[in-house]
């Protein structure tokens, strides 16, 4: 049935919605007429205003040779409109995936805060620019149907942090998660199959990393504890992969908790070389910055500060040149360099050993940001402070190094620099080396160890923070 078209000056008073023509090619005419038809309101020189749903001109939907990302073309030669069209986005990522049980929009909110505020505030490798496919096994969306524990656990994580940013106790709502989480776990654990699964250790590691969030070390210990015998059924770590994130966060966990407790690490790497692990050839053997130092080092800690270099040049190239960093070297960090550092041991009050330590806190600042974590590190923090009272001595011109030291563990460990004896080493080595401002201060780390991205806000706030206190007389 034909239907009238609203009269047009250009067009007949009576326009026919469907034109009948015989099986030939349409005449010139008759294609004149249907592209005025199509072309009305168009191509005048400004925009038509929108008639809401019915105007659909410009509508992904309105021209049926169109394709999402297409660009197409009249067929009049004389004229020309491109058209971009986009597929449009129907709802976020997050309301679309399949979720193991139904979620409430606080819920998604909890979950979206542990994909762009926990993890970034975790995990340094984030900001080193490793391969986002690899470094993103523990949360990512596709892990979250893998186990019923997987979603609550996170939920608990999420929780957790945000009641620690607010400086609040854990509160009922965050108790409420574990307590699924929990259960969910334990239906897991008993059956066999499920027991040692990639998902259930996800969901482990990820209570050990909410204990460390909420500096109850004990309890990360014990799920830590567990996460171990699930690896040993598997056949060790080794099984799991080199590049595998659940390695890496069995590691950091582990690493980290050796460091706070004095614990002995839970996965050794049976024997280690104490050679250079990633810096070859004069970067391996030369220590220009450290050659002040008497006595000097032991050989096996200028190995360690060899390697620790060279990832620190790494990691300021990816923030310079935008070039991501091989997975293999954060890898190596978090397993060979730490590992050595903690089977050395010397003399509480020696060179040696204060290098040991604030290479260790160094090394730390490198694999987890955890705002408030260094000051549950009461055993690496205790060993520091053993080391530095008072400062040891280092030979002439080893102040630099000792303020690097310094500025370091208060950044790693520290980090509110509040005690008095650390304001005072800070501020009498700045005096001594005729240090006023945060740039002459800077130029002196950057000879050390230093990544700008991960290091410059806190040194600064530091220098800042020193300037405006006037230490009262050592004597009064």
């Amino acid at each position: 049935m034909a239907r009238g078209a609203r009269a047009d000056k250009s067009a007949p008073a009576f326009d026919p919605f469907i034109v009948t023509t015989s099986l030939d090619k349409t005449d010139a005419e008759t294609r004149k007429f249907i592209r005025s038809h199509v072309m009305r309101g168009k191509n005048k020189g400004k925009l038509m205003p929108r008639k809401g749903k019915k105007s659909r001109a410009l509508d992904s939907d309105a021209t049926p040779q169109s394709s999402p990302a297409s660009l197409v073309q009249h067929e009049d030669p004389g004229w020309e409109h491109w058209q971009l069209v986009s597929p449009r986005k129907v709802a976020s990522e997050l309301s679309l995936f399949r979720y193991t049980q139904e979620l409430s929009p606080p819920m998604k909110e909890l979950i979206f805060r542990a994909f762009t505020v926990v993890k970034p505030s975790m995990y340094a490798v984030q900001l080193f620019g490793v391969d986002e496919e690899q470094s993103s096994g523990m949360f990512c969306f596709s892990g979250l149907s893998s186990h019923p524990a997987m979603v609550p656990s996170l939920l608990f994580t999420a929780q957790a942090f945000r009641d620690m940013s607010l400086g609040f106790e854990l509160g009922s709502l965050a108790h409420t998660h574990l307590a699924k989480t929990l259960r969910l776990l334990k239906t897991s654990l008993e059956d066999e199959e499920e027991a040692t699964s990639y998902s259930t250790m996800v969901v482990v590691s990820s209570l050990a990393t909410a204990a460390i969030i909420l500096g109850d070390l004990e309890t990360a210990g014990k799920h830590l504890d567990g996460l171990q015998r699930m690896v040993e059924v598997r056949g060790g770590l080794g099984s799991l992969g080199p590049v595998n994130m659940i390695t890496y966060k069995a590691l950091t966990l582990d690493l980290g908790l050796a460091m706070g407790t004095g614990s002995k690490p839970r996965f050794g790497l049976g024997d280690i070389s104490w050679s250079p692990q990633f810096a070859r050839g004069p970067s391996g053997r030369r220590f220009c910055e450290l050659e002040a130092l008497q006595p000097r080092p032991d050989p096996r800690l200028l190995n360690i500060w060899a390697d620790l270099r060279e990832f620190s040049k790494a990691a300021n190239d990816v923030e310079q040149k935008k070039i991501p960093m091989k997975h293999g070297l954060f890898y190596q960090l978090s397993t060979s360099t730490l590992y050595r550092l903690l089977r050395l041991r010397f003399d509480p009050k020696s060179l040696s050993e204060l290098l040991r330590l604030s290479l260790l806190a160094y090394t730390k600042t490198l694999m987890i940001r955890l705002p408030g974590l260094g000051k549950k590190m009461t055993y690496l923090a205790g060993q520091l402070e053993i080391a530095f009272l008072p400062l040891p001595a280092t030979g002439h011109g080893g102040s630099p190094l000792l303020l690097w030291a310094l500025v370091i563990s208060t950044i790693s460990v520290f980090e509110d620099c509040e005690q008095e004896w650390l304001q005072r080493g800070i501020s009498g080595l700045m005096a001594e080396l005729e240090l006023h401002t945060w740039l002459e201060v800077k130029t002196v780390l950057k000879r050390f160890l230093w990544v700008d991205g991960l290091h410059d806000q806190q040194g600064k706030a530091i220098f800042e923070k020193l300037s405006s206190i006037t230490l009262p007389n050592q004597h009064e």
